[in-house]
């Protein structure tokens, strides 16, 4: 089903019926890249039928045959991207119609235009009057129904769909309810627009959009021809002004290139002069600069040689007397080091196992805090809950009493459900070892299902 067949489709589900309460025949309900069924409540009772069994599809009917249903059945009958497909769409539309309870709707989605798609065939494109066409028709068949709106959908925004869509929602009559005005098309930008209140058709038009947009693109395309041609003979007259001012160019340009040459032979020639001149007087003054240093720096340097010497001699006296000393100091330090070096590894030992045992312990507290926390407030919103029972079989009717105990109990279990207190079909149907035993459902999550964590609902 394409996108826009979808989005149509969920807001015809949620104006033309109760949801939660309704039930809802799906004619050509196969999962194909989408099913109108994801958008139900799970209290829909939802009925798919199609031609072979597939994802979505609850009962099989060929081809010809009769609907299974009784007369009056449904309170929405939907044909969404099918009666293209069906080479008799009038007569399923006739069985959609009979099915239909008083009051009900009936909803046909079909191409209005768009390419072939066959499953197994491709028969038919339905345009703006079509609805009042099978209006009619029903009504040849003693069949009353009324043309609720109509309209063709546009192609859904940023969608690839090709196709636009035919969309008519009918009413079974007899009914004194008065017709729906929460119509469809005002939600959805659509076109060639029908209601049973007005005579008029809004946004009415004779182009499909596939025509609308084939429109569009010659007048883009006829533009651009315009726009090439005229840019064209622009282009040809700057061709044309551009030749000779390349021939003007380039008279000049070999002049000033001459030029150019003897210039820069010149400029070379002087600069090659300036260097060689620059670099023999730049030798010649850092030749006299390093002579002069050179002679102070030796002086200097001897200097320096004979108070290093006396220096030297000092100092080797001095450490030998010292290393004498200290030879007995530095023996006993490396002792107590060692021995330092050993007590404090075996005191790093004995703390890390220390600390490894707490970290354990600490570990099977939290656990322990964490299993406790946990079970105190399952049974604090045990006790809570509790309360809530109390008081909700305390409000029960009085004459409840004189009932025979199954339907006082069946009673008990609407109104429980009613508040959200305890759901005893969902119980049992979540907890198939509740469902196998005698056991009453409430008396069971009372006794056990509260303490092991169930959910009651």
């Amino acid at each position: 089903m394409h996108d826009s067949a979808l989005r149509i489709g969920k807001l015809v589900m949620q104006t033309y019926c109760d949801l939660p309460k309704a039930r809802i025949l799906e004619i050509g309900s196969m999962d194909v890249n989408g099913s109108l069924r994801g958008f139900s409540k799970p209290t829909t009772e939802y009925v798919g039928v199609d031609l072979e069994e597939g994802p979505a599809v609850d009962v099989v009917v060929k081809p010809g045959e009769k609907l299974p249903f009784e007369d009056f059945s449904f309170d929405l009958i939907m044909a969404s991207s099918a009666f293209e497909h069906d080479p008799r769409f009038w007569d399923t539309f006739i069985e959609m119609c009979r099915v239909a309870r008083a009051g009900g709707h009936i909803y046909v989605n079909a191409p209005s235009n768009g390419g072939v798609h066959r499953y197994p065939l491709d028969c038919w494109r339905f345009y703006p009057d079509a609805g009042l066409a099978l209006m009619e028709y029903a009504g040849e068949h003693q069949i009353q129904v009324d043309l609720v709106e109509s309209f063709v959908g546009k192609r859904y925004n940023n969608s690839w769909d090709e196709w636009n869509d035919f969309v008519a929602v009918f009413r079974r009559g007899p009914s004194k309810t008065p017709l729906n005005k929460n119509f469809v098309y005002k939600r959805y930008p659509s076109y060639n627009a029908r209601t049973w209140n007005s005579s008029t058709v809004d946004c009415e038009t004779g182009l499909t959009e596939d025509m609308e947009l084939g429109r569009d693109l010659r007048q883009q395309v006829a533009e651009q021809h315009n726009a090439i041609d005229s840019m064209q003979k622009e282009l040809a007259a700057s061709r044309s002004a551009s030749a000779s001012l390349e021939q003007q160019v380039q008279a000049l340009s070999n002049a000033l290139q001459a030029q150019a040459d003897t210039f820069a032979r010149l400029e070379r020639e002087r600069n090659e002069a300036e260097k060689i001149r620059d670099k023999l007087t730049a030798d010649l003054r850092i030749s006299e600069s390093e002579a002069s240093q050179l002679r102070s720096v030796s002086v200097h340097l001897e200097q320096q040689v004979q108070a290093l010497s006396s220096s030297l001699q000092a100092q080797t006296d001095a450490f030998a007397r010292i290393q004498e000393r200290d030879l007995g100091v530095i023996s006993a330090l490396e002792t107590d080091l060692s021995k330092l070096r050993a007590d404090y590894l075996s005191h790093v030992e004995r703390t890390s196992a220390e600390l490894e045992r707490m970290r354990t312990r600490e570990t099977e507290l939290e656990a322990a805090f964490k299993s406790k926390s946990a079970q105190h407030d399952r049974e604090k919103k045990g006790m809570q809950w509790l309360r809530a029972l109390h008081i909700a079989m305390r409000g029960e009717p009085a004459w409840w009493s004189i009932l025979p105990a199954r339907s006082r109990r069946e009673r008990e279990y609407e109104m429980l459900r009613s508040v959200g207190l305890f759901d005893d079909r969902s119980y049992r149907a979540r907890y198939p070892d509740v469902a196998v035993q005698t056991i009453d459902p409430l008396d069971h999550y009372i006794a056990h299902g509260m303490h092991e964590g169930r959910d009651r609902a």
